[in-house]
């Protein structure tokens, strides 16, 4: 009987635990370091007023999530909110999110605003859950299993795990030999090195070197989906002031110290050239002249504001989005040296290609690095949710606007007998069945619905061009702060939010960029009970990922030795 008590009162034991402990612990890391080091690096949206220039500033502060509690439970003894009740009333375990939203009109005063920024789903058994650290007498007075381990999500009453995937090895440069690479551009070969590079808050951009038929290197990269290539010269040129001859003895290597050079040497001395002479012939010489290359070619990719040099815009592209593990240009400029020496050795035959497949070249996918990814650019979106939406006017003075006419009106025209003069030349095109024209009364009529095509076209038009003369009104001050608040108050926080709990109850991935990961599917499964066995499995296994399935490949893939 004593041993029975004894039992009962004992936690779960350390090697249950111990199966789950990767998903568990990456989602701490995520609750108490990932959601801080996130708001810290996160880039501040800056933009202009259209007329006055003034620049507005918008960032977020102070990101907290607290534990599941029950909504309206003023009366309620017990708020706290457990897994077992989200499994029985089909709702997600989930706890709230607010921060602290700022925004500065020029060099003026910060303006604060609290805001409530949706849910978020908690792990079962993580630092933000009920369960943590209760033995099985209270994980049955709960509701739960005496053996349960967490380690999953609760979705809509269904419990779902996040499934681990496997990523190329961060910070690690690999050659490889793709054929779809020859589809880049005429020019493109098979060859190519690639990096992912990794921030602090887990999110991940990955560059790739190509090599080019004719011996040059461009580096690639994603931004929003769209790839852009830039030469490795003028990258090497713009990290540092260097000259010619030391980025040539770089990329070389021990070539010009009175030894022979070998062939691979040899190899890549011409192709250094080559290479160098790319950035002579645009008439690129100076670290700054690169930079001012790269901005003006880049502000409005990177949406700039135009208070910002080009010189400015080309130092924030290779800090945001070239080499973003490396703080340092000099470490940016050594990075992309090693790159091209290893490319050039593959392309001269001196080095193999990297296998994928090896566990070397492998870095694994865990939850709450998933998380961090997702949550960031959640909050991007909410960043740039308050620039995309201006609040409306009062409806005093949208009537007011409408009064006005939606076009310029330069000079008045002649105009049929029995009608007023028309506002402006052509207006005639506007004519609209039943309604004669220009505006009778002083108000222009309200626009019907057309089945029309051609007619729906034009109606939409008209409506936008109101529309924009609107919002381009005096009444409308983006340079107010009442105007700044009211424009935060119309962005719905919480349905951005949603988005991330339907990756977790879809395994399904909604995101702008991509989160530099190969797949938009299959993030997350339902962890089914079938055996003991095949529950756990859910947590151990590792997937290659749905990428690889479609993949047109007939290589064999070998179990390699480090792989016993």
């Amino acid at each position: 009987m004593s041993a029975s008590a004894n039992w009962y009162n004992e936690n779960v034991p350390d090697e249950l635990k111990d199966l789950v402990r990767p998903h568990i612990d990456s989602f701490d890391y995520f609750l108490n370091e990932g959601v801080k080091t996130i708001v810290e690096d996160l880039p501040p949206l800056e933009f202009n007023h259209p007329e006055t220039d003034t620049t507005v500033t918008f960032w977020i502060e102070n990101v907290s999530i607290s534990k599941p509690m029950k909504e309206n439970a003023a009366n309620v003894s017990e708020t706290r909110l457990f897994p077992t009740e989200c499994r029985e009333a089909g709702k997600t375990y989930a706890g709230k999110i607010t921060g602290t939203v700022c925004s500065q009109i020029g060099d003026g005063e910060v303006e604060r605003h609290e805001r409530r920024m949706g849910e978020i789903p908690i792990m079962v058994g993580s630092s933000h859950c009920h369960l943590r650290n209760l033995n099985r007498k209270g994980l049955i007075r709960r509701g739960e299993e005496a053996s349960e381990i967490g380690g999953y999500f609760v979705s809509n009453g269904i419990e779902r795990v996040v499934r681990l995937l496997i990523l190329p090895k961060r910070h690690y440069c690999q050659a490889v030999r793709r054929t779809a690479n020859t589809k880049r551009g005429p020019s493109y070969s098979q060859l190519a090195a690639f990096m992912r590079c990794t921030r602090r808050d887990q999110s991940s951009i990955t560059v790739r070197l190509h090599y080019l038929t004719d011996g040059r290197a461009n580096l690639a990269f994603s931004l929003r989906k769209r790839e852009y290539f830039i030469p490795a010269a003028l990258l090497l040129k713009a990290f540092v002031e260097s000259s010619d001859k030391e980025i040539f003895e770089r990329v070389v290597g021990s070539a010009g110290d009175g030894k022979p050079p070998t062939a691979g040497e040899a190899f890549a001395s011409e192709r250094a050239q080559l290479m160098l002479g790319d950035t002579t012939c645009r008439g690129l010489h100076t670290r700054m002249q690169c930079l001012a290359y790269l901005g003006a070619h880049f502000r409005d990719v990177l949406d700039s504001p135009s208070y910002k040099t080009d010189v400015a815009v080309g130092e924030q592209l290779l800090r945001e989005y070239i080499f973003v593990h490396l703080d340092k240009a000099r470490d940016k400029f050594n990075a992309l040296i090693h790159m091209l020496r290893k490319l050039y050795s593959l392309a001269a035959g001196e080095a193999c290609e990297d296998n994928p497949d090896s566990l070397m070249h492998q870095d694994i996918l865990l939850p709450g690095h998933l998380m961090c990814l997702a949550f960031r650019e959640r909050l991007l979106d909410d960043l740039l949710a308050c620039r995309e939406n201006p609040p409306s006017l009062p409806e005093d003075d949208l009537l007011a606007c409408r009064e006005k006419p939606p076009f310029p009106t330069p000079r008045t025209t002649s105009s049929p007998a029995g009608r007023a003069p028309l506002p402006y030349p052509g207006a005639t095109l506007l004519r609209l069945p039943g309604n004669p024209l220009p505006y009778p009364g002083g108000r222009p009529p309200r626009l019907p619905h057309s089945t029309n095509p051609r007619a729906s076209r034009l109606l939409r038009r008209i409506k936008e061009t109101l529309k924009m003369n609107i919002r381009m009104d005096n009444k409308f001050d983006i340079t107010d702060p009442a105007m700044v608040k009211k424009t935060m108050d119309r962005v719905k926080m919480e349905d951005i939010m949603d988005k991330l709990k339907y990756t977790l109850n879809t395994g399904n991935l909604i995101s702008s960029s991509g989160l530099d990961l190969n797949q938009v599917s299959g993030f997350t499964i339902v962890a089914d009970k079938l055996n003991f066995v095949r529950y756990i499995s859910h947590f151990r296994s590792v997937h290659r990922g749905a990428f690889f399935t479609t993949l047109r490949t007939t290589t064999v893939r070998k179990l390699l030795p480090e792989s016993w």
